[in-house]
């Protein structure tokens, strides 16, 4: 598989990947669990790896809940 066969589309909610060689064809759309800013999205491919980075649209607050 090359770069060049990689399709990425990011939106708030999550993204699609397609993916067409020669012997292949791949597509699929994932959700994420917090929002993100598209904008910031880049992803690199190395070694067989697509590997995507994107900031969150605003920062995750947990609570803490003792455990009895």
């Amino acid at each position: 598989m090359k770069k060049s066969d990689i399709h990425l589309e990011m939106t708030e909610q999550g993204f699609c990947l397609n993916a067409e060689g020669e012997k292949f064809k791949y597509s699929g759309c994932w959700s994420l669990a917090h929002r993100v800013k598209p904008e910031t999205a880049s992803a690199g491919f190395s070694d067989g790896l697509l590997r995507i980075t994107v900031e969150l649209a605003e920062g995750v607050k947990g609570l803490e809940v003792p455990v009895d």
